[in-house]
């Protein structure tokens, strides 16, 4: 299952080159439509660079959830459409 942003035209987030050498907290949190939290995929200081995570959605229904990544000041709130 793939984590895919609503609109194929963007990038799934913006890209941080300003916090390119610092060591960021990093989180990145899955929500219902109703903004009920799910799920904390990443919740820990990271470093600078490309990163991955792995998310199994198995257990929900398909429908409309929400997205959050916060690395530094860069906070970010997109839309995902799950469908199985």
């Amino acid at each position: 299952m793939a984590i895919q942003a609503a609109s194929r035209d963007q990038p799934l987030f913006k890209r941080l080159d300003e916090f390119a050498n610092e060591l960021l907290s990093l989180s990145f949190l899955f929500f219902k439509l109703a903004g009920r939290e799910i799920s904390t995929l990443v919740n820990e200081l990271k470093t600078a660079g490309n990163h991955s995570v792995s998310f199994n959605g198995n257990k929900l229904s398909s429908g409309v959830y929400f997205y959050k990544i916060e690395a530094g000041s860069f906070v970010e709130t997109k839309r995902m459409v799950l469908v199985k």
